[in-house]
């Protein structure tokens, strides 16, 4: 036989329900403040980076190795840019900039690299550091002119 619902019964599962749903956005916004940003840095491409500005000056071509070295780590690599610990740029752009702003540095830079970018293109491959070849080719095309 049928037994009709009683009207409790009915509305227990509904309240358990929309007391579920309420709770819903509160456990959204907590689980909001308690996700950290995670930086993809480098802090070995950091260090050589560190360690190639302080040997600029008295041994340019133990920088211009040590920042050849952090490329190689990946020149998309974040790095802090700069002393601001919160703001960071990739690999590439950062040992671009301490080349840009040491010309004795730049100099030795493509003095060390412009062979092996020579070598490179006349075999038909890429720059091993893409992000800096017109730093090398600028040299190499003026050297090839003169």
């Amino acid at each position: 036989m049928h037994r009709p619902l009683n009207r409790m019964s009915v509305r227990a599962p509904a309240a358990f329900l929309a007391a579920a749903l309420s709770a819903l956005p509160v456990a959204q916004a907590r689980a909001q403040e308690m996700a950290l940003p995670v930086v993809d840095d480098s802090p070995s491409a950091q260090l050589l980076v560190e360690q190639g500005g302080d040997q600029a000056k008295a041994n340019p071509r133990e920088a211009v190795r040590l920042l050849v070295q952090a490329l190689d780590t990946g020149a998309e690599r974040l790095v802090r840019a700069g002393n601001d610990p919160d703001l960071f740029i990739p690999l590439s752009r950062r040992v671009h900039a301490i080349l840009r702003a040491d010309p004795a540095l730049l100099a030795a830079f493509r003095r060390e690299l412009s062979p092996d970018a020579d070598a490179q293109l006349a075999c038909g491959r890429c720059l091993r550091t893409p992000a800096l070849s017109p730093l090398i080719l600028a040299d190499s095309r003026n050297s090839g002119s003169a």
